[in-house]
């Protein structure tokens, strides 16, 4: 799935931003959440175990539930079996607008502005990065557990993206971890 690939290192407080809607009486007040998440998971087929870490400030906007903006910094470190890292990281500001669809599903719209994606190989610098202005646009069904994709799109406005939409992701990720 491209958006869960080049989001990856913005995804933690995306996650965390996206179940908080402000209240009116906090519609005018800016949030700072962080953390740190470790857990098993699977990249490009390799298992891994993976440690998140993330900061961000979720601010509304003019008083809109459905509209939030976020800046963040975020970087999470896939270690394989082997002992082999890449680290993935992102930093800048992310818009995102959830709209509810006539058929109940949702639409999520996230624009990215500055860093979406840095792969770095330890002693071995950046591997590629994604920067610029880059929108995700997502149809989610969330009647099911977990809500499945219906559609995704990638839309490049600005800068280098040579991941969106692109095989590039698993070939850096195969070859950093084999």
């Amino acid at each position: 799935m491209t958006v869960r690939r080049i989001v990856r290192g913005t995804l933690f407080c995306l996650m965390i931003g996206t179940a908080w809607r402000p209240s009116a009486a906090l519609a005018d007040r800016p949030i700072h959440i962080g953390g740190v998440d470790t857990y098993s998971d699977t990249l490009c087929g390799i298992p891994v175990l993976v440690v998140d870490r993330g900061e961000a400030t979720i601010h509304p906007v003019n008083g809109d539930p459905n509209a939030t903006m976020f800046t963040n910094h975020t970087t999470s470190t896939y270690t394989a079996a082997n002992g082999k890292s890449i680290t993935i990281s992102g930093s800048g500001q992310v818009s995102e607008t959830v709209t509810t669809n006539p058929d109940g599903t949702l639409t999520v719209v996230d624009t990215v502005h500055g860093l979406g994606e840095r792969i770095a190989v330890p002693g071995g610098g950046t591997a590629t990065r994604d920067a610029g202005i880059v929108t995700f646009t997502t149809k989610l069904d969330i009647s099911t557990d977990p809500p499945t994709v219906l559609e995704s799109h990638v839309t490049v406005q600005a800068g280098p993206h040579p991941d969106a939409g692109g095989p590039i992701f698993c070939q850096v990720v195969t070859q950093a971890l084999s």
